[in-house]
């Protein structure tokens, strides 16, 4: 049996809209059975082929770009009675149902935003302290977030924030910034009836005609669509969140067209290393992560960062973590991939007993252009067989680190130091090119650390009774056997809300420019402040006591690397001295 389904979108008042973006459909018990597209003039006709008709049907008109067994509350349905129904007059055992339909201003206002295409563009800026550069290679993802605003009525009595709750976080798209830190992303808007959580608010979104009603609480929930954008960047062959920002507001009811930029703090991100200038003859190293290569730089295996390097200025720093080293190959050569060897050697440089050149077998990732989809591409560049790919040779607006030769994960060996060899051969598997890299401490161990009470006595629950200095000297360990310790950090806090419990104390590497083992057991007093306003009252409170000590180590970016920091503290309940 076939049903011709036929009819219109009436025009509605005022608002304007094009009938094209809607299909037609017929739904039963959910499912759609059929459906066609309403043309630019509001008519629609269709066939459903079935052996019976079902007892119950719908007419559901919706937007195109969705599917209608989806659409929730951005369809309309008109329920199908059974006299609605006529024989075909131009074909045998054909049946027909003319409906034409007229859709409510209120749908329409809400749906026809909805359904648009919009699209955001701009460029993202990195913000260094006196000026701004683009990003390139940073994947946007974009979330439609509803959220609950701070309004004083919520806010606690003590002036504590209240936490921003994200209501529903629906995923948009993604968009990448290409080699010039630009970006393009076009959209639309999902169903609201499919999100999660709670739905204050949700009526009026892209509805100004609607009137607020008290249940929406406009003074507490954000009735505008919001647009929520996540950064991310390819560190290390993945993606990794760095960011994360709202858009600026916009009147999504005048405009499908929007410029819109971001700024992200420098600290924020992993700084892209230069391409670096290409040798007339051989191969040069660049840099490891953003530290130079060269002498004077890399002195007996440890960093010494000078003033003006984008890594900052720090000495006597050894190697740990992942090192990313960059470098290129003389055009002349044409080398079309290159090995990567290791070397264990003694703190002079030369080979330890029984240690020969070995293979490095550490992936190596890299971020392609695609013009034809905007959008990166992660490329595996080996090894293969101990080969790695060498992109030198191609066009370098297509990469986005077009000089980076190696990522070392220097955590899969064991400490001490290395040596590091590239060998280029070019097409006809003839060595052309040989460099070493000057000799790196690796050292990815933890220092040691520690804290007890010494005075006043403390039994093993941890009660103090202080005397009248209100001074409590601590035994603190900070230490390392290789010497690689930066400072040692002492702090307290107090009291339910962990007040400041005094000045808090460091003790830095002696000289900065050599390695330091630290302190052991070392006494150390410290002075507790007077109790705040909110405190006084209390004669017996809680105290904790901390102690971070930060090892040495660099990746090249930069130093105080949180893979280097061990934290250790202790728990105290103290009684103020009586009167």
């Amino acid at each position: 049996m076939k049903l011709l389904v036929k009819g219109s979108i009436s025009k509605v008042g005022i608002t304007t809209f094009d009938r094209a973006m809607f299909n037609a459909g017929i739904i039963s018990n959910g499912k759609l059975l059929a459906e066609g597209p309403v043309d630019e003039n509001g008519i629609y006709s269709f066939n459903l082929e079935a052996d019976q008709l079902p007892d119950t049907m719908e007419l559901a008109l919706y937007p195109a770009s969705l599917n209608a067994e989806e659409a929730g509350t951005m369809a309309v349905r008109h329920p199908i009675k059974a006299s609605q129904i006529i024989k075909s007059p131009t074909e045998k055992d054909s049946l027909e149902l003319p409906m034409d339909v007229k859709l409510p201003r209120s749908f329409l206002d809400s749906i026809i935003r909805r359904a648009k295409q919009y699209h955001i563009y701009g460029n993202i800026y990195v913000q260094h302290p006196t000026w701004f550069e683009t990003l390139a290679g940073c994947r946007i993802d974009f979330y439609e977030v509803d959220s609950i605003k701070e309004s004083p009525d919520l806010l606690p009595l003590d002036g504590r924030t209240f936490p921003e709750l994200i209501r529903r976080k629906d995923y948009l798209g993604t968009a990448y910034t290409d080699t010039s830190g630009s970006y393009s992303f076009k959209f639309r808007f999902g169903v609201p009836g499919k999100k999660p959580g709670t739905i204050f608010a949700r009526k009026k979104e892209f509805s100004p005609f609607i009137p607020v009603t008290p249940d929406l609480l406009p003074t507490t929930f954000d009735a505008k669509p919001d647009i929520r954008a996540r950064f991310l960047q390819f560190v290390n062959g993945e993606w990794k969140k760095v960011y994360e920002a709202p858009m600026t507001s916009l009147d999504w009811n005048i405009d499908t067209d929007f410029h819109r930029d971001y700024t992200i703090p420098v600290d924020e991100i992993m700084p892209t290393a230069s391409s670096g200038i290409a040798p007339t003859s051989g191969f040069r190293f660049h840099t490891i992560g953003l530290l130079p290569v060269d002498t004077t730089r890399i002195i007996d295996g440890y960093a010494f960062a000078q003033p003006g390097d984008p890594c900052g200025t720090f000495s006597c720093h050894p190697f740990c973590g992942t090192l990313r080293v960059y470098g290129l190959f003389a055009a002349a050569h044409a080398v079309s991939y290159y090995t990567v060897e290791l070397l264990k050697t003694d703190t002079s440089g030369s080979a330890l007993s029984g240690e020969t050149w070995q293979p490095l077998e550490d992936t190596l990732k890299n971020l392609e252009w695609n013009d034809t989809v905007h959008r990166w591409t992660s490329v595996d560049l080996g090894p293969t067989d101990g080969k790695f790919n060498n992109v030198d040779i191609l066009p370098e607006n297509s990469w986005l680190e077009h000089s980076l030769k190696v990522m070392w994960r220097t955590t899969n060996y064991v400490d001490g130091y290395y040596k590091l060899r590239i060998t280029g051969y070019n097409a006809s598997d003839t060595q052309v090119a040989q460099e070493e890299l000057p000799m790196l401490r690796i050292d990815n161990s933890l220092p040691t650390a520690d804290i007890d009470i010494n005075t006043p006595a403390a039994t093993i629950c941890g009660d103090v009774a202080l005397d009248s200095s209100r001074t409590i000297t601590f035994r603190v360990t900070g230490y390392d056997f290789s010497g690689h310790v930066d400072d040692i950090y002492l702090y307290g806090t107090r009291g339910r809300y962990g007040e400041t419990a005094g000045s808090s104390i460091t003790l830095p590497r002696p000289d900065a420019t050599l390695p330091w083992q630290g302190v052991t057991n070392e006494l150390v007093a410290f002075p507790l402040a007077p109790r705040s306003s909110s405190t006084i009252t209390c004669t017996t409170m809680a105290y904790g006591f901390h102690v971070r000590v930060q090892g040495l180590g660099t990746n090249g970016y930069t130093i105080n690397l949180e893979d280097k920091r061990v934290w250790k503290h202790t728990n105290l309940v103290v009684t103020e001295p009586t009167v």
